[in-house]
């Protein structure tokens, strides 16, 4: 006995696929944005690193100092 045809019609099933494929995409898309967002994080961390022999004395003696 095929209980899934009893309790789940076609319109149903067409519609918890949609939900499903919704959700399905939006945690895709968030998933890939987040790891976007850190790799661009990782970048401007280490960018500023590399720089930092130009703004850190600047910070310190312009901006600090006073």
């Amino acid at each position: 006995m095929n209980l899934d045809d009893i309790f789940e019609t076609g319109s149903f099933k067409h519609k918890a696929g949609f939900w499903h494929r919704l959700a399905a995409r939006i945690e895709f898309l968030l998933n890939h944005l987040l790891i976007v967002a850190g790799v661009v994080l990782f970048w401007v961390f280490m960018i500023a690193l590399l720089t930092s022999p130009a703004w850190m004395p600047a910070l310190v003696n312009d901006i600090l100092i006073r």
